[in-house]
């Protein structure tokens, strides 16, 4: 039996990044064999017959089947079994065999558990060498090395080859992990993940988690190069990280979303966990693909950019374009809201997305075009915008109540201006509400006596009308 005083990191069960520090605790293990081993190699019971030109690198001291337990003041943190610990008959290395039914305990009370076939202590070197296997085990985690080696002067520990195995629940990989215990962080230079996670509807979903570096530090997470992916999205950003404390999850550089019903394109994205909230920001504009409403699996595309409007300076001398009857144009209709896609433009987008709670608050002049065809299209602007997810409402806003910053227009050549509108977004609700509106819409003249319709157009200008309330898109 001997104590030591070990170091320690303090890793969670519940975490894969913590999940990896449960190696540290190997180190204090073998660094209490060696303490315990160390107080007999100090009483020199070789000395009589040292320096006799004899082999070196026969064993020594030998002890056999022996516990060994260190503590942190009265608290226990690692016991373990060991079959053999030799001592070189030079004193230059000890070698430790068959450690079995160890067990680590961190700083928040986890217990791991872990094996070692073999592990030396070079007394020159100041490095312990573990090269025939380890393993760690827990309730949340099985996880197999070939070996690590720990630096006592630079109080690092580089696990030898992949570290593979279970973490909570999934099957996990990585590569090349380091850990500095002076420093209290881990890295790795390849991470993958297959496994299963609640959603916030508490359903389980199958994620695939790959990235290209990690890092673990103060109880935050740094992912680099990270891809997400299960069977409803795809994401994907340069630089990722994760405070759990505080439930808050930051991507940033080219963050892409790729879901069933949307795709998004930002530069950051910060995600509140504990109230639900997503806040979209980019140093250009947020970008929003809403697709069809056919589509079943997600895809990785990139979102179509908006097509500029022509200035009515430039547009007049261009030859028109063939118009379409206005009773028979598709921009007309909303029925087909969800037929075709819509790409969505803003400076920033606030949104709360817990069941009974969704909401949406979008600024930076936020403008929507959905194309409807070769030559058919409509598209909506505002100085900001929010969404009631649960009331299925849109608000376009101005910047004041007396400028008229919405603006609908579309290919048949109507163009509405409006100090606000509220849009229903059911599918089949063609419902709006607006103040002020004015503007061009184009009409078709009927011709001859039996009602039909003729091919001549006409225009209409309303002179402010002061509020609008009925259904909207009607030839």
């Amino acid at each position: 039996m001997s104590t030591a005083k070990s170091r320690s990191l303090s890793p969670s069960a519940k975490s894969q990044a913590t999940n990896l520090l449960a190696f540290a605790g190997l180190v204090g293990v073998i660094a209490a064999v060696y303490a315990g081993v160390s107080m007999i190699m100090r009483q020199d019971p070789m000395a009589a017959y040292r320096d006799t030109g004899e082999p070196r690198n026969r064993e020594g001291i030998v002890m056999k089947g022996f516990e060994i337990r260190t503590y942190q003041g009265e608290t226990l943190q690692v016991a373990a079994d060991v079959d053999k610990a030799i001592v070189q008959d030079d004193r230059t290395q000890v070698t430790l065999e068959g450690i079995s039914d160890g067990r680590f305990i961190t700083d928040d009370g986890d217990t791991f558990g872990f094996e070692v076939t073999k592990a030396v202590y070079g007394r020159v070197s100041k490095a312990f060498v573990v090269e025939d296997g380890v393993r760690i085990t827990n309730e949340d985690l099985d996880l197999k090395a070939e070996g690590f080696v720990y630096d006592h002067l630079t109080e690092q520990v580089q696990i030898k080859g992949p570290v593979e195995g279970i973490v909570n629940g999934g099957t996990m990989k990585a590569e090349n992990v380091v850990i500095d215990l002076n420093a209290g962080e881990l890295r790795t230079d390849k991470m993958a993940w297959v496994g299963k996670l609640e959603l916030q509807n508490g359903k389980l979903s199958t994620w695939k988690i790959d990235v290209g570096k990690f890092k673990y530090k103060d109880g935050i997470g740094t992912w680099t190069d990270a891809r997400g992916q299960d069977d409803d999205m795809i994401i994907r950003c340069k630089t990722m990280t994760y405070d759990k404390k505080n439930e808050i999850i930051t991507a940033e550089g080219d963050v892409k979303y790729f879901g069933i019903d949307a795709n998004v394109s930002c530069d950051k994205a910060v995600i509140e966990r504990n109230i639900g909230r997503a806040i979209l920001t980019s140093n250009t504009r947020v970008s929003m693909l809403v697709k069809p409403e056919d589509q079943s699996t997600p895809k990785e595309s990139e979102i179509p950019p908006l097509t500029p409007f022509v200035p009515d300076e430039i547009k007049g001398s261009r030859p028109a374009a063939p118009r379409t009857n206005t009773q028979e144009s598709p921009v007309r209709k909303t029925d087909n809201l969800r037929q075709y896609p819509t790409v969505i433009e803003a400076g920033k987008v606030d949104y709360y997305y817990k069941e009974g709670q969704r909401r949406a608050t979008v600024t930076g002049s936020p403008w929507a075009r959905q194309q409807l065809g070769a030559t058919d299209w409509r598209t909506i602007s505002c100085h900001s915008a929010q969404y009631d997810g649960e009331r299925e409402k849109l608000t376009l806003k101005s910047k004041a109540d007396n400028v008229r910053d919405v603006r609908m227009r579309n290919s048949v050549g109507d163009d509405l201006m409006a100090f606000y509108l509220i849009v229903s977004t059911k599918k089949d609700d063609d419902e709006m509400e607006g103040e002020g509106v004015m503007g061009t819409l184009i009409y078709e003249e009927e011709q001859g006596g039996g009602g039909s319709t003729g091919g001549g157009t006409g225009s209409t200008t309303s002179g402010g009308l002061p509020t609008i309330n009925g259904p909207i898109g009607r030839g």
